[in-house]
């Protein structure tokens, strides 16, 4: 199993069967190159799985923020325990203030990119349901994970 774990393969030749990520394409500088890089060292029927959430949509967007407050708030209220605790919120925040994907409103960004390089795209908005822990759907709940699955035709 090859593991490629930065946003640019410069291998020749590379031929890739699967890429999978998880958390991470919300926070790259340059989204779009990275996704055209993973295209293109994929080979022919080859699977992107892209599991993510719209990470700090909050910062510019009134209704997720409202959302996040709550989030907060049903954390303490079920005594839940806090995916922040220990974490520097403000240094994660001024981190996705950088990142260019915490303005876009996603899966559909990311379907609308890999649609556009050539992949077949499909985007599964509840998986969060299947792979979550009770504590991550209280945390997160108005920011649910997404899995983007796209393959690469013939």
């Amino acid at each position: 199993m090859k593991v490629v774990l930065k946003s640019r393969a410069d291998g020749a030749g590379v031929a890739i069967f699967a890429i999978v990520s998880r958390n991470l394409t919300w926070n790259l500088s340059k989204p779009e190159q990275a996704y055209a890089q993973w295209v293109r060292v994929l080979k022919q029927d080859g699977l992107l799985l892209n599991f993510d959430a719209n990470w700090y949509r909050y910062l510019y967007d009134a209704q997720a923020e409202t959302g996040h407050h709550s989030d907060r708030e049903n954390v303490r209220a079920a005594g839940a325990a806090d995916d922040t605790a220990g974490t520097d919120v403000a240094a994660m925040e001024a981190i996705a203030r950088q990142a260019p994907l915490s303005r876009h409103l996603r899966p559909q960004w990311d379907r609308d990119i890999l649609g556009r390089l050539g992949m077949r795209v499909s985007a599964d908005t509840e998986v969060w349901k299947q792979v979550w822990t009770r504590d991550e759907w209280i945390n997160n709940a108005s920011t649910p994970m997404f899995l983007i699955a796209a393959s690469k035709p013939a």
